[in-house]
């Protein structure tokens, strides 16, 4: 037992100095600030990304299929799993780094020629069986390499987690949407079977002619085709939702309507670019950059020599009695070394390879950066815009159901012709529906710039202030 210490120091593992190049993070390639937004905002007190979903999707149904989707989409669960794997593949080469520590024993019986006598023993040992000291800290560098990977996937797994709750509220709204102009189409069927009956029993009065009531027929017909392809609207938005959340979801609460501008939250105005660093993608992608740093160190390791250390410790006897015992102790040191010499360029072209590796690391990273920085400016971008649009389309609805109340006035009083009729609730019809799709193109918008500044990763609010309505209350 007095040759343990020498033993344990012998198989010690030697720190290692590491190799790879000092990681610099490269110079943001976009502008300091988002476009018509300040660089800096002083006292800033929620950021986008701590807005939780809850706070900013503030339709109750809505949040239903979110809870349901967190906990039933497949990409999620894989996203998840992908992580662990990660997670796993990294502690492997933590072990890589520790030298294995084995143990054997046996019992043998042997005899030499015909009617020699037998020779029988008894062996127990244990050891170290060829580690690689680290001394140039290659295994140092593989393991960084694979740390920074782990790290990467969680990135990867938040944002999974974000665009689930984004594609969820996306799905939800074109959904609702659908809804909102299936009922419209059938309110305004009814409307057109009213003015279709009322003509029919004009034409039999004397009052209108055969043309008024084919053309009042013919709009009837047509409000039908509408109601039948927002049915199959319905159908089929809500089926692609239910794949997104992963299962059927029967929401107890009922939602807002999308005109109410109540399902959204407000956003935080002014975030400098540097907001993009935290983004899930953006980190991910530097993540894998500096995965790509660490490989240089372990293919640099790769042009030195590689110590290995072999080292056992054990006891020999011809009884099993005596194995214990002092004398029959053995022990075995044997370190070896080996160089590389020629190997026909491999290690010069492994260690050019981590090179090229790291540069296409660095234009992922800053393309990840210049991809959210884009639609991160096009939400923004697109606020005013839309506002403008609604405002107009708003005005749209107000005019053109006046021009219908002057039609059906002048046809009453047989100034006008029915078709001035027909034309004027057509384009009602289509002002509303344009209505619809306008409120729901500015809710899709919220939605795309809330995701692009990382919010949807927290259930709740990170920060203690809530957020207020995206939009002005409806009076």
């Amino acid at each position: 037992m007095n040759k343990l210490p020498l033993y344990v120091v012998l198989t010690a593992v030697l720190s290692a100095c590491s190799m790879a190049p000092d990681y610099q993070r490269p110079p943001l390639p976009v502008e300091n600030s988002f476009p018509g937004e300040p660089a800096k905002v002083a006292n800033l007190k929620v950021k986008a990304s701590e807005i939780g979903w809850k706070q900013y999707f503030q339709d109750p149904r809505l949040q239903e299929y979110i809870t349901a989707s967190l906990d039933n989409n497949r990409d999620l669960r894989i996203a998840m799993l992908n992580v662990e794997q990660a997670r796993l593949a990294y502690n492997i080469t933590i072990s890589d780094r520790l030298p294995g520590i084995n143990a054997q024993g046996g019992y043998s019986r042997k005899q030499q020629g015909n009617g020699g006598p037998i020779d029988a023993g008894y062996q127990i040992g244990g050891g170290v069986s060829s580690f690689e000291l680290d001394f140039f800290g290659k295994y140092a560098s593989l393991s960084d390499s694979a740390q920074t990977k782990y790290l990467a996937t969680v990135e990867g797994q938040k944002s999974a987690h974000i665009a689930l709750v984004a594609q969820v509220a996306r799905s939800y709204i074109q959904l609702r949407t659908a809804e909102e102009q299936l009922n419209l189409a059938r309110i305004t069927t009814r409307t057109y079977n009213d003015s279709y009956q009322l003509v029919k029993q004009q034409v039999e009065a004397g009052i209108a002619n055969d043309l008024d009531l084919a053309q009042a027929e013919a709009q009837l017909y047509s409000s039908k085709v509408a109601v039948a392809a927002a049915e199959k609207a319905v159908i089929q938005l809500n089926n692609a939702l239910d794949l997104v959340v992963g299962k059927m979801v029967k929401p107890a609460a009922k939602g807002y309507a999308i005109s109410s501008q109540k399902i959204l939250g407000k956003l935080p105005a002014g975030l400098p670019s540097e907001v993009l660093l935290a983004h899930p993608d953006v980190m991910a992608a530097e993540y894998q950059l500096m995965s790509a740093n660490a490989d240089i160190g372990a293919a640099r390791a790769a042009f030195f020599p590689s110590i290995s250390l072999t080292s056992t410790i054990g006891s020999i006897s011809t009884d099993f009695s005596d194995l214990f015992k002092g004398p029959t102790q053995t022990w075995n040191f044997a370190p070896s070394i080996s160089i590389p010499i020629f190997n026909w360029g491999k290690i010069k072209s492994n260690y050019d390879l981590s090179q090229v590796r790291k540069e296409s690391s660095i234009a992922s990273y800053e393309k990840a950066i210049q991809t959210a920085f884009m639609n991160v400016a096009n939400g923004l971008q697109s606020q005013q815009p839309l506002q403008r649009q609604l405002g107009a389309q708003i005005k749209l609805v107000s005019t053109t159901k006046e021009s219908l109340r002057l039609a059906q006035l002048l046809y009453d009083n047989g100034i006008a012709s029915y078709l001035n009729v027909l034309d004027a609730q057509r384009s009602h019809f289509q002002a509303r529906t344009g209505l619809l799709s306008t409120y729901q193109e500015q809710i899709l918008n919220g939605i795309d710039l809330y995701t692009a500044l990382g919010g949807g990763l927290y259930e709740d609010t990170v920060n203690t202030t809530v957020a207020e309505p995206m939009f002005a209350e409806e009076k």
